[in-house]
């Protein structure tokens, strides 16, 4: 963790040269950023475990609803000592082993090659990611990896899970934070899932200089706002976005997200719109559609959500 804040100081600094027609400049508490990396790490820990269980249980109607979680249902997961990893997280420690080791941010596509090989195997890994490290086992460097004539799932989740940390690792910088992302993103994602991994890079760079004077809910309005700016307009990523935030706008109810997820899983699963076309529940698409979801119903609120 230390070496990973002396990395975002540096970052920081690179970013203040760049930048120095700017006139606000973004200050970090060291020791209440590192409290904030770490509740990155344990958010995204609760999350992977609270989630497994109903993971590809119920793909299409019916789905789950808010009867189906609470205590002595679903529920969540708070107790592991350590906490396990799962692809959800694994491979970005990976990537923060890389960057340690390498002493740079910038990973060039043999590191992570190397580091692939060195540290993840073939049989704990799924779709994108599988592809991706077969690829590098006989030879191909990213960002071959993720091209749709080597890899013919380049539009799979994978790299939404596996890059945010370049997110934290530019605080305030989405722009260096895009750029340190691009390769390990590159790394299994290919246009429309590369824009919404993307997305999640900017929305976790900007937490570090959002106004936190407003509420929660505005805070998450205006970075995902900044973050739908990177999307191309023709791509199905920003279609789902568009969609989402007006159905809950629409919406007087905002306790009752099922009506926004049974109108995405119509719209976008059952019918080909804006391009998409449904292939899987490990999609990136409709995994970016149920996360915005997620993201405007749960209006800060970690439980929510």
């Amino acid at each position: 963790m230390q070496v990973i804040l002396i990395l975002v100081i540096i970052i920081s600094n690179l970013a203040k040269g760049q930048n120095e027609q700017e006139e606000k400049k973004l200050v970090l508490n060291r020791t209440e950023y590192k409290d904030k990396l770490q509740g990155f790490r344990l958010g995204s820990c609760i999350a992977n475990w609270t989630g497994l269980p109903t993971e590809n249980q119920r793909t299409d109607f019916p789905f789950f609803t808010d009867d189906d979680f609470g205590p002595g249902k679903f529920d969540y997961v708070l107790d592991q000592h350590p906490w396990g990893a799962d692809d959800d997280t694994d491979i970005e420690y990976v990537y923060q082993h890389a960057i340690e080791k390498y002493n740079t941010p910038m990973l060039t596509g043999e590191q992570i090659s190397t580091e692939w090989q060195d540290h993840i195997g073939l049989p704990l890994l799924w779709v994108s990611n599988l592809s991706a490290l077969g690829q590098m086992q006989n030879g191909a460097i990213p960002p071959a990896t993720s091209l749709p004539e080597n890899n013919p799932i380049w539009d799979m989740i994978d790299a939404q899970l596996t890059t945010e940390i370049f997110g934290a690792l530019a605080p305030g910088r989405p722009d260096i934070a895009l750029e340190l992302g691009h390769l390990p993103i590159r790394t299994t994602a290919y246009l429309h899932s590369e824009w919404a991994a993307e997305f999640y890079i900017i929305m976790y760079s900007l937490s570090a200089s959002v106004n936190k004077s407003i509420s929660k809910k505005e805070q998450l309005h205006w970075m995902a706002e900044k973050a739908r700016k990177r999307i191309p307009e023709w791509s199905y990523i920003a279609d789902m976005y568009d969609f989402v935030k007006a159905s809950y706008e629409a919406n007087p109810d905002k306790d009752n997200w099922e009506k926004t997820r049974d109108e995405v899983a119509r719209r976008y699963q059952h019918d080909n719109t804006a391009g998409y076309q449904y292939k899987y529940p490990w999609d990136s698409g409709i995994n970016f559609a149920a996360s915005i979801i997620s993201l405007f119903y749960g209006e800060g609120n970690y439980k929510k959500r």
